[in-house]
């Protein structure tokens, strides 16, 4: 370090100046040829759930400067859910946790004004045609399946700015939902907004169908298992159990995919899935996330069925067949 560089470095949280040290020290070797990997965690501890990450560049030597891209990696520590939180809270606050609010607003709820129409349809659809010997949990799986399948045509786009707004807007750099489509449509097409679409339509279609199954088949067992008045006694804790445990297994299960979604829609054009796998691990991508994901969807599946329950109830209409 020179004289000027340490009274800077004096006068900045260690963290940063940390950061900047290793920044030079970097930069410096770079000049003489050798191999490292720019940690640009400050910059990347903006970026919500991003985590840090860097760029692995070589200069030959000889090579006056000329330097060459050996590629691009992201560098995500292991981290507890715990400590990320904290991490985001002390860096920007509760703002922190509401990035790609308006993104997950809206395509909600145009996600879930298109699903439930399409859904409800599809099963009544079902039930006309094969009548009522046909097997209900195929009917719920394809019902659920096919609706998701047509509503991503409306939520991906939505679902692609929220994750980038939430985790790598640093590089981005969207101002706000408008500025996001305006500046994708404008720069790379419409297509850009459908990034990730194949590995985002069999996480989702996957989750919803196993949700709505396990949620509708284990409501028609408990109606089952208890009379007309003891079921309707029983109704709002019966629902809480089925949507606990539907969102929690449909969560578990798809979560693989899930990972693989994010990484693709935040990677950019280049990003390889099977890149990914190799570098990451076929166990560490099934696990990567998979507690946070649980809780977040079994609390989500809760509040969400329990709202259609007494919204249903409020204008006589319900999610089940009968």
């Amino acid at each position: 370090e020179t004289r000027g560089e340490r009274a800077q470095h004096a006068l900045l949280p260690q963290e940063e100046a940390d950061h900047r040290r290793h920044l030079l020290r970097s930069l410096r070797a770079l000049l003489q040829g050798d191999d490292v990997v720019l940690a640009r965690d400050v910059e990347a501890g903006r970026g919500g759930l991003a985590g840090q990450h860097g760029v692995r560049v070589r200069v030959p030597p000889g090579g006056h400067g000329q330097h060459q891209v050996e590629g691009e990696r992201w560098l995500e520590p292991e981290q507890e859910t715990w400590q990320q939180i904290r991490a985001i809270y002390t860096k920007e606050g509760l703002f922190g946790f509401g990035k790609g609010f308006s993104a997950c607003f809206y395509g909600s709820i145009f996600c879930g004004f298109s699903y439930f129409f399409l859904y409800k349809f599809m099963k009544l659809t079902l039930y006309e045609r094969y009548g009522e010997n046909i097997n209900p949990t195929y009917v719920f799986l394809i019902s659920s399946m096919t609706a998701e399948t047509l509503t991503i045509i409306v939520h991906f786009p939505y679902d692609l700015i929220k994750c980038r707004l939430q985790s790598r807007n640093y590089i981005f750099k969207y101002k706000n939902l408008p500025h996001a489509f305006r500046k994708e449509i404008r720069n790379n097409g419409v297509l850009s907004l459908y990034q990730g679409a194949l590995p985002f339509l069999l996480t989702y279609s996957t989750f919803v169908g196993l949700q709505f199954t396990i949620y509708e088949r284990m409501t028609k067992y408990y109606k089952s298992l208890y009379s007309e008045q003891e079921f309707k006694d029983r109704e709002m804790s019966v629902n809480f159990k089925c949507g606990l445990v539907a969102g929690s297994i449909a969560a578990g299960i798809t979560n693989p995919l899930e990972c693989l979604t994010v990484n693709k829609q935040t990677g950019g054009k280049d990003f390889s899935i099977k890149q990914f796998i190799k570098e990451e691990g076929v166990k560490n991508i099934c696990l990567k996330g998979i507690g946070p994901r649980i809780a977040y969807n079994a609390f989500q599946s809760v509040l969400f069925f329990s709202a259609v329950l007494k919204l249903g109830k409020l204008y006589n209409v319900e999610l089940g067949e009968d």
